[in-house]
C-alpha cells in the first residue's frame, strides 16, 4: 500500500476479515487518494459500513465488470459539512468526473425533491424530462405488466443516478420509492445533454452509469432463463448477507428490502412462490426469520444456493 492508495483484491480473503482490511487501508489514505477494492460479489455490506463510519468523507464508484468481478474505487474526501448541493455532487461519481464548469452549472439547475415512501416519481412509458440522482434513501426502477406482475430492475442508492433516458424515448420502467422515503435531485434532460456535448468526461461517466445498469438488467434476464426460483431468491439475498461467518444478523437498515413482496418483485416471481423458496432456505439454515422477516443470513450457504 502506498500513500497514493493501492489495490486490494479480496476475493481470496475470508469475508469476515474484509471490512477491517478495507477500513484500515482507507484510514491510511490522505485526502483525495483512492483505494481500489476487488470483490467477487456486490459489496453492499461494505458500502453500508462506509456510510456508518465515514459519512460524507468518501466517493464510492462501483463497477460490475463481469461474472464474480466487482471493482470499487473509494476516494477519500476532505471534511466538509456545509450540506450544499454542490458539496453533495462532489461525492457523486457522475459529477466528480465532470469539469468544474459543468458541476457549477448543474448545481444551479438542480431541483431538490423529497419523495414519501411508496411514491411514484415517474411512470413507466412516460416522457420524463429529467435525470435523477438519489441524495438520501433509495429509488427503484420497476417494470410492470398489464396483469399486474412486477420486476425490480435495479435500485439506486445514495449518490446513484436513475432515469438516464437520453435517446428521446419514454421511460422503460417506473421510478419509485418503496419502504422508505427518499431525497432526490432532478436535472433537466436538455441541460444534461448540452453539458455532455461540451464535457467529454461527463459524457463518458453518463455512458458508464447506463452500462452498469444494463449489466444488472441483463443479469436478471439470464437468471430468469437459467435459474430456478430458489436460486433467484438466494441471489437477491446475497448482497444483504453479513460478512460474518455462519448465521449473522442482517443490518437493520436493509430489513425492509427483505420483505416477501419486495423479494418477489426483485425476482420477477409472486409472493406465494417466493414464500416456498424462503421456507426451503430456512430449512437448510441459510437464513433465519424472526416474526416472519428474514433477520439472519449465512453468506456461505446462501451463496451456494445462488449458483
Amino acid at each position: 500500500m502506498t500513500a497514493m492508495g493501492g489495490v486490494l483484491d479480496l476475493r481470496s480473503t475470508p469475508p469476515w476479515e474484509r471490512h477491517g482490511v478495507v477500513l484500515s487501508a482507507f484510514s491510511d489514505l490522505r485526502d483525495h487518494d483512492t483505494l481500489q477494492v476487488i470483490y467477487e460479489y456486490d459489496p453492499l455490506p461494505l458500502r453500508r459500513r462506509f456510510e456508518d463510519t465515514h459519512a460524507q468523507r468518501y466517493l464510492w464508484l462501483q463497477r460490475r465488470l463481469g461474472s464474480e468481478h466487482w471493482e470499487v474505487s473509494v476516494r477519500k474526501l476532505p471534511a466538509s459539512a456545509n450540506g450544499s448541493i454542490a458539496d453533495f455532487m462532489n461525492r457523486c461519481p457522475l459529477f466528480a468526473a465532470a469539469n468544474e464548469s459543468t458541476r457549477s452549472t448543474l448545481a444551479l439547475a438542480a431541483q431538490p425533491r423529497s419523495v414519501p415512501r411508496k411514491t411514484i416519481i415517474a411512470e413507466q412509458e412516460a416522457g420524463w424530462p429529467f435525470l435523477g440522482v438519489v441524495r438520501k434513501g433509495k429509488v427503484f426502477a420497476i417494470v410492470g405488466t398489464p396483469a399486474g406482475r412486477e420486476q425490480i430492475l435495479f435500485e439506486a442508492l445514495e449518490t446513484d443516478v436513475f432515469g438516464v433516458i437520453l435517446d428521446g424515448g419514454s421511460t422503460f420502467s417506473r421510478f419509485a420509492t418503496l419502504s422508505d422515503a427518499a431525497d432526490i435531485l432532478l436535472f433537466p434532460k436538455p441541460f444534461v445533454l448540452q453539458l455532455a456535448e461540451a464535457d467529454p468526461r461527463f459524457a463518458l461517466a453518463l455512458a458508464a452509469s447506463v452500462s452498469q445498469q444494463m449489466r444488472t438488467i441483463v443479469d436478471l434476464v439470464h437468471a430468469h432463463v437459467s435459474k430456478k426460483t430458489i436460486a433467484r431468491v438466494a441471489s437477491t439475498l446475497v448482497p444483504y448477507a453479513p460478512s460474518e461467518s455462519g448465521l449473522a444478523p442482517v443490518d437493520p437498515v436493509h430489513l425492509p428490502s427483505l420483505r416477501l413482496t419486495q423479494i418477489a418483485a426483485a425476482t420477477g416471481s409472486v409472493k406465494e412462490v417466493v414464500a416456498r423458496a424462503v421456507a426451503e432456505l430456512e430449512a437448510a439454515r441459510a437464513i433465519r426469520r424472526v416474526r416472519g422477516r428474514i433477520a439472519y443470513i449465512d453468506r456461505s450457504k446462501i451463496t451456494s444456493f445462488a449458483l
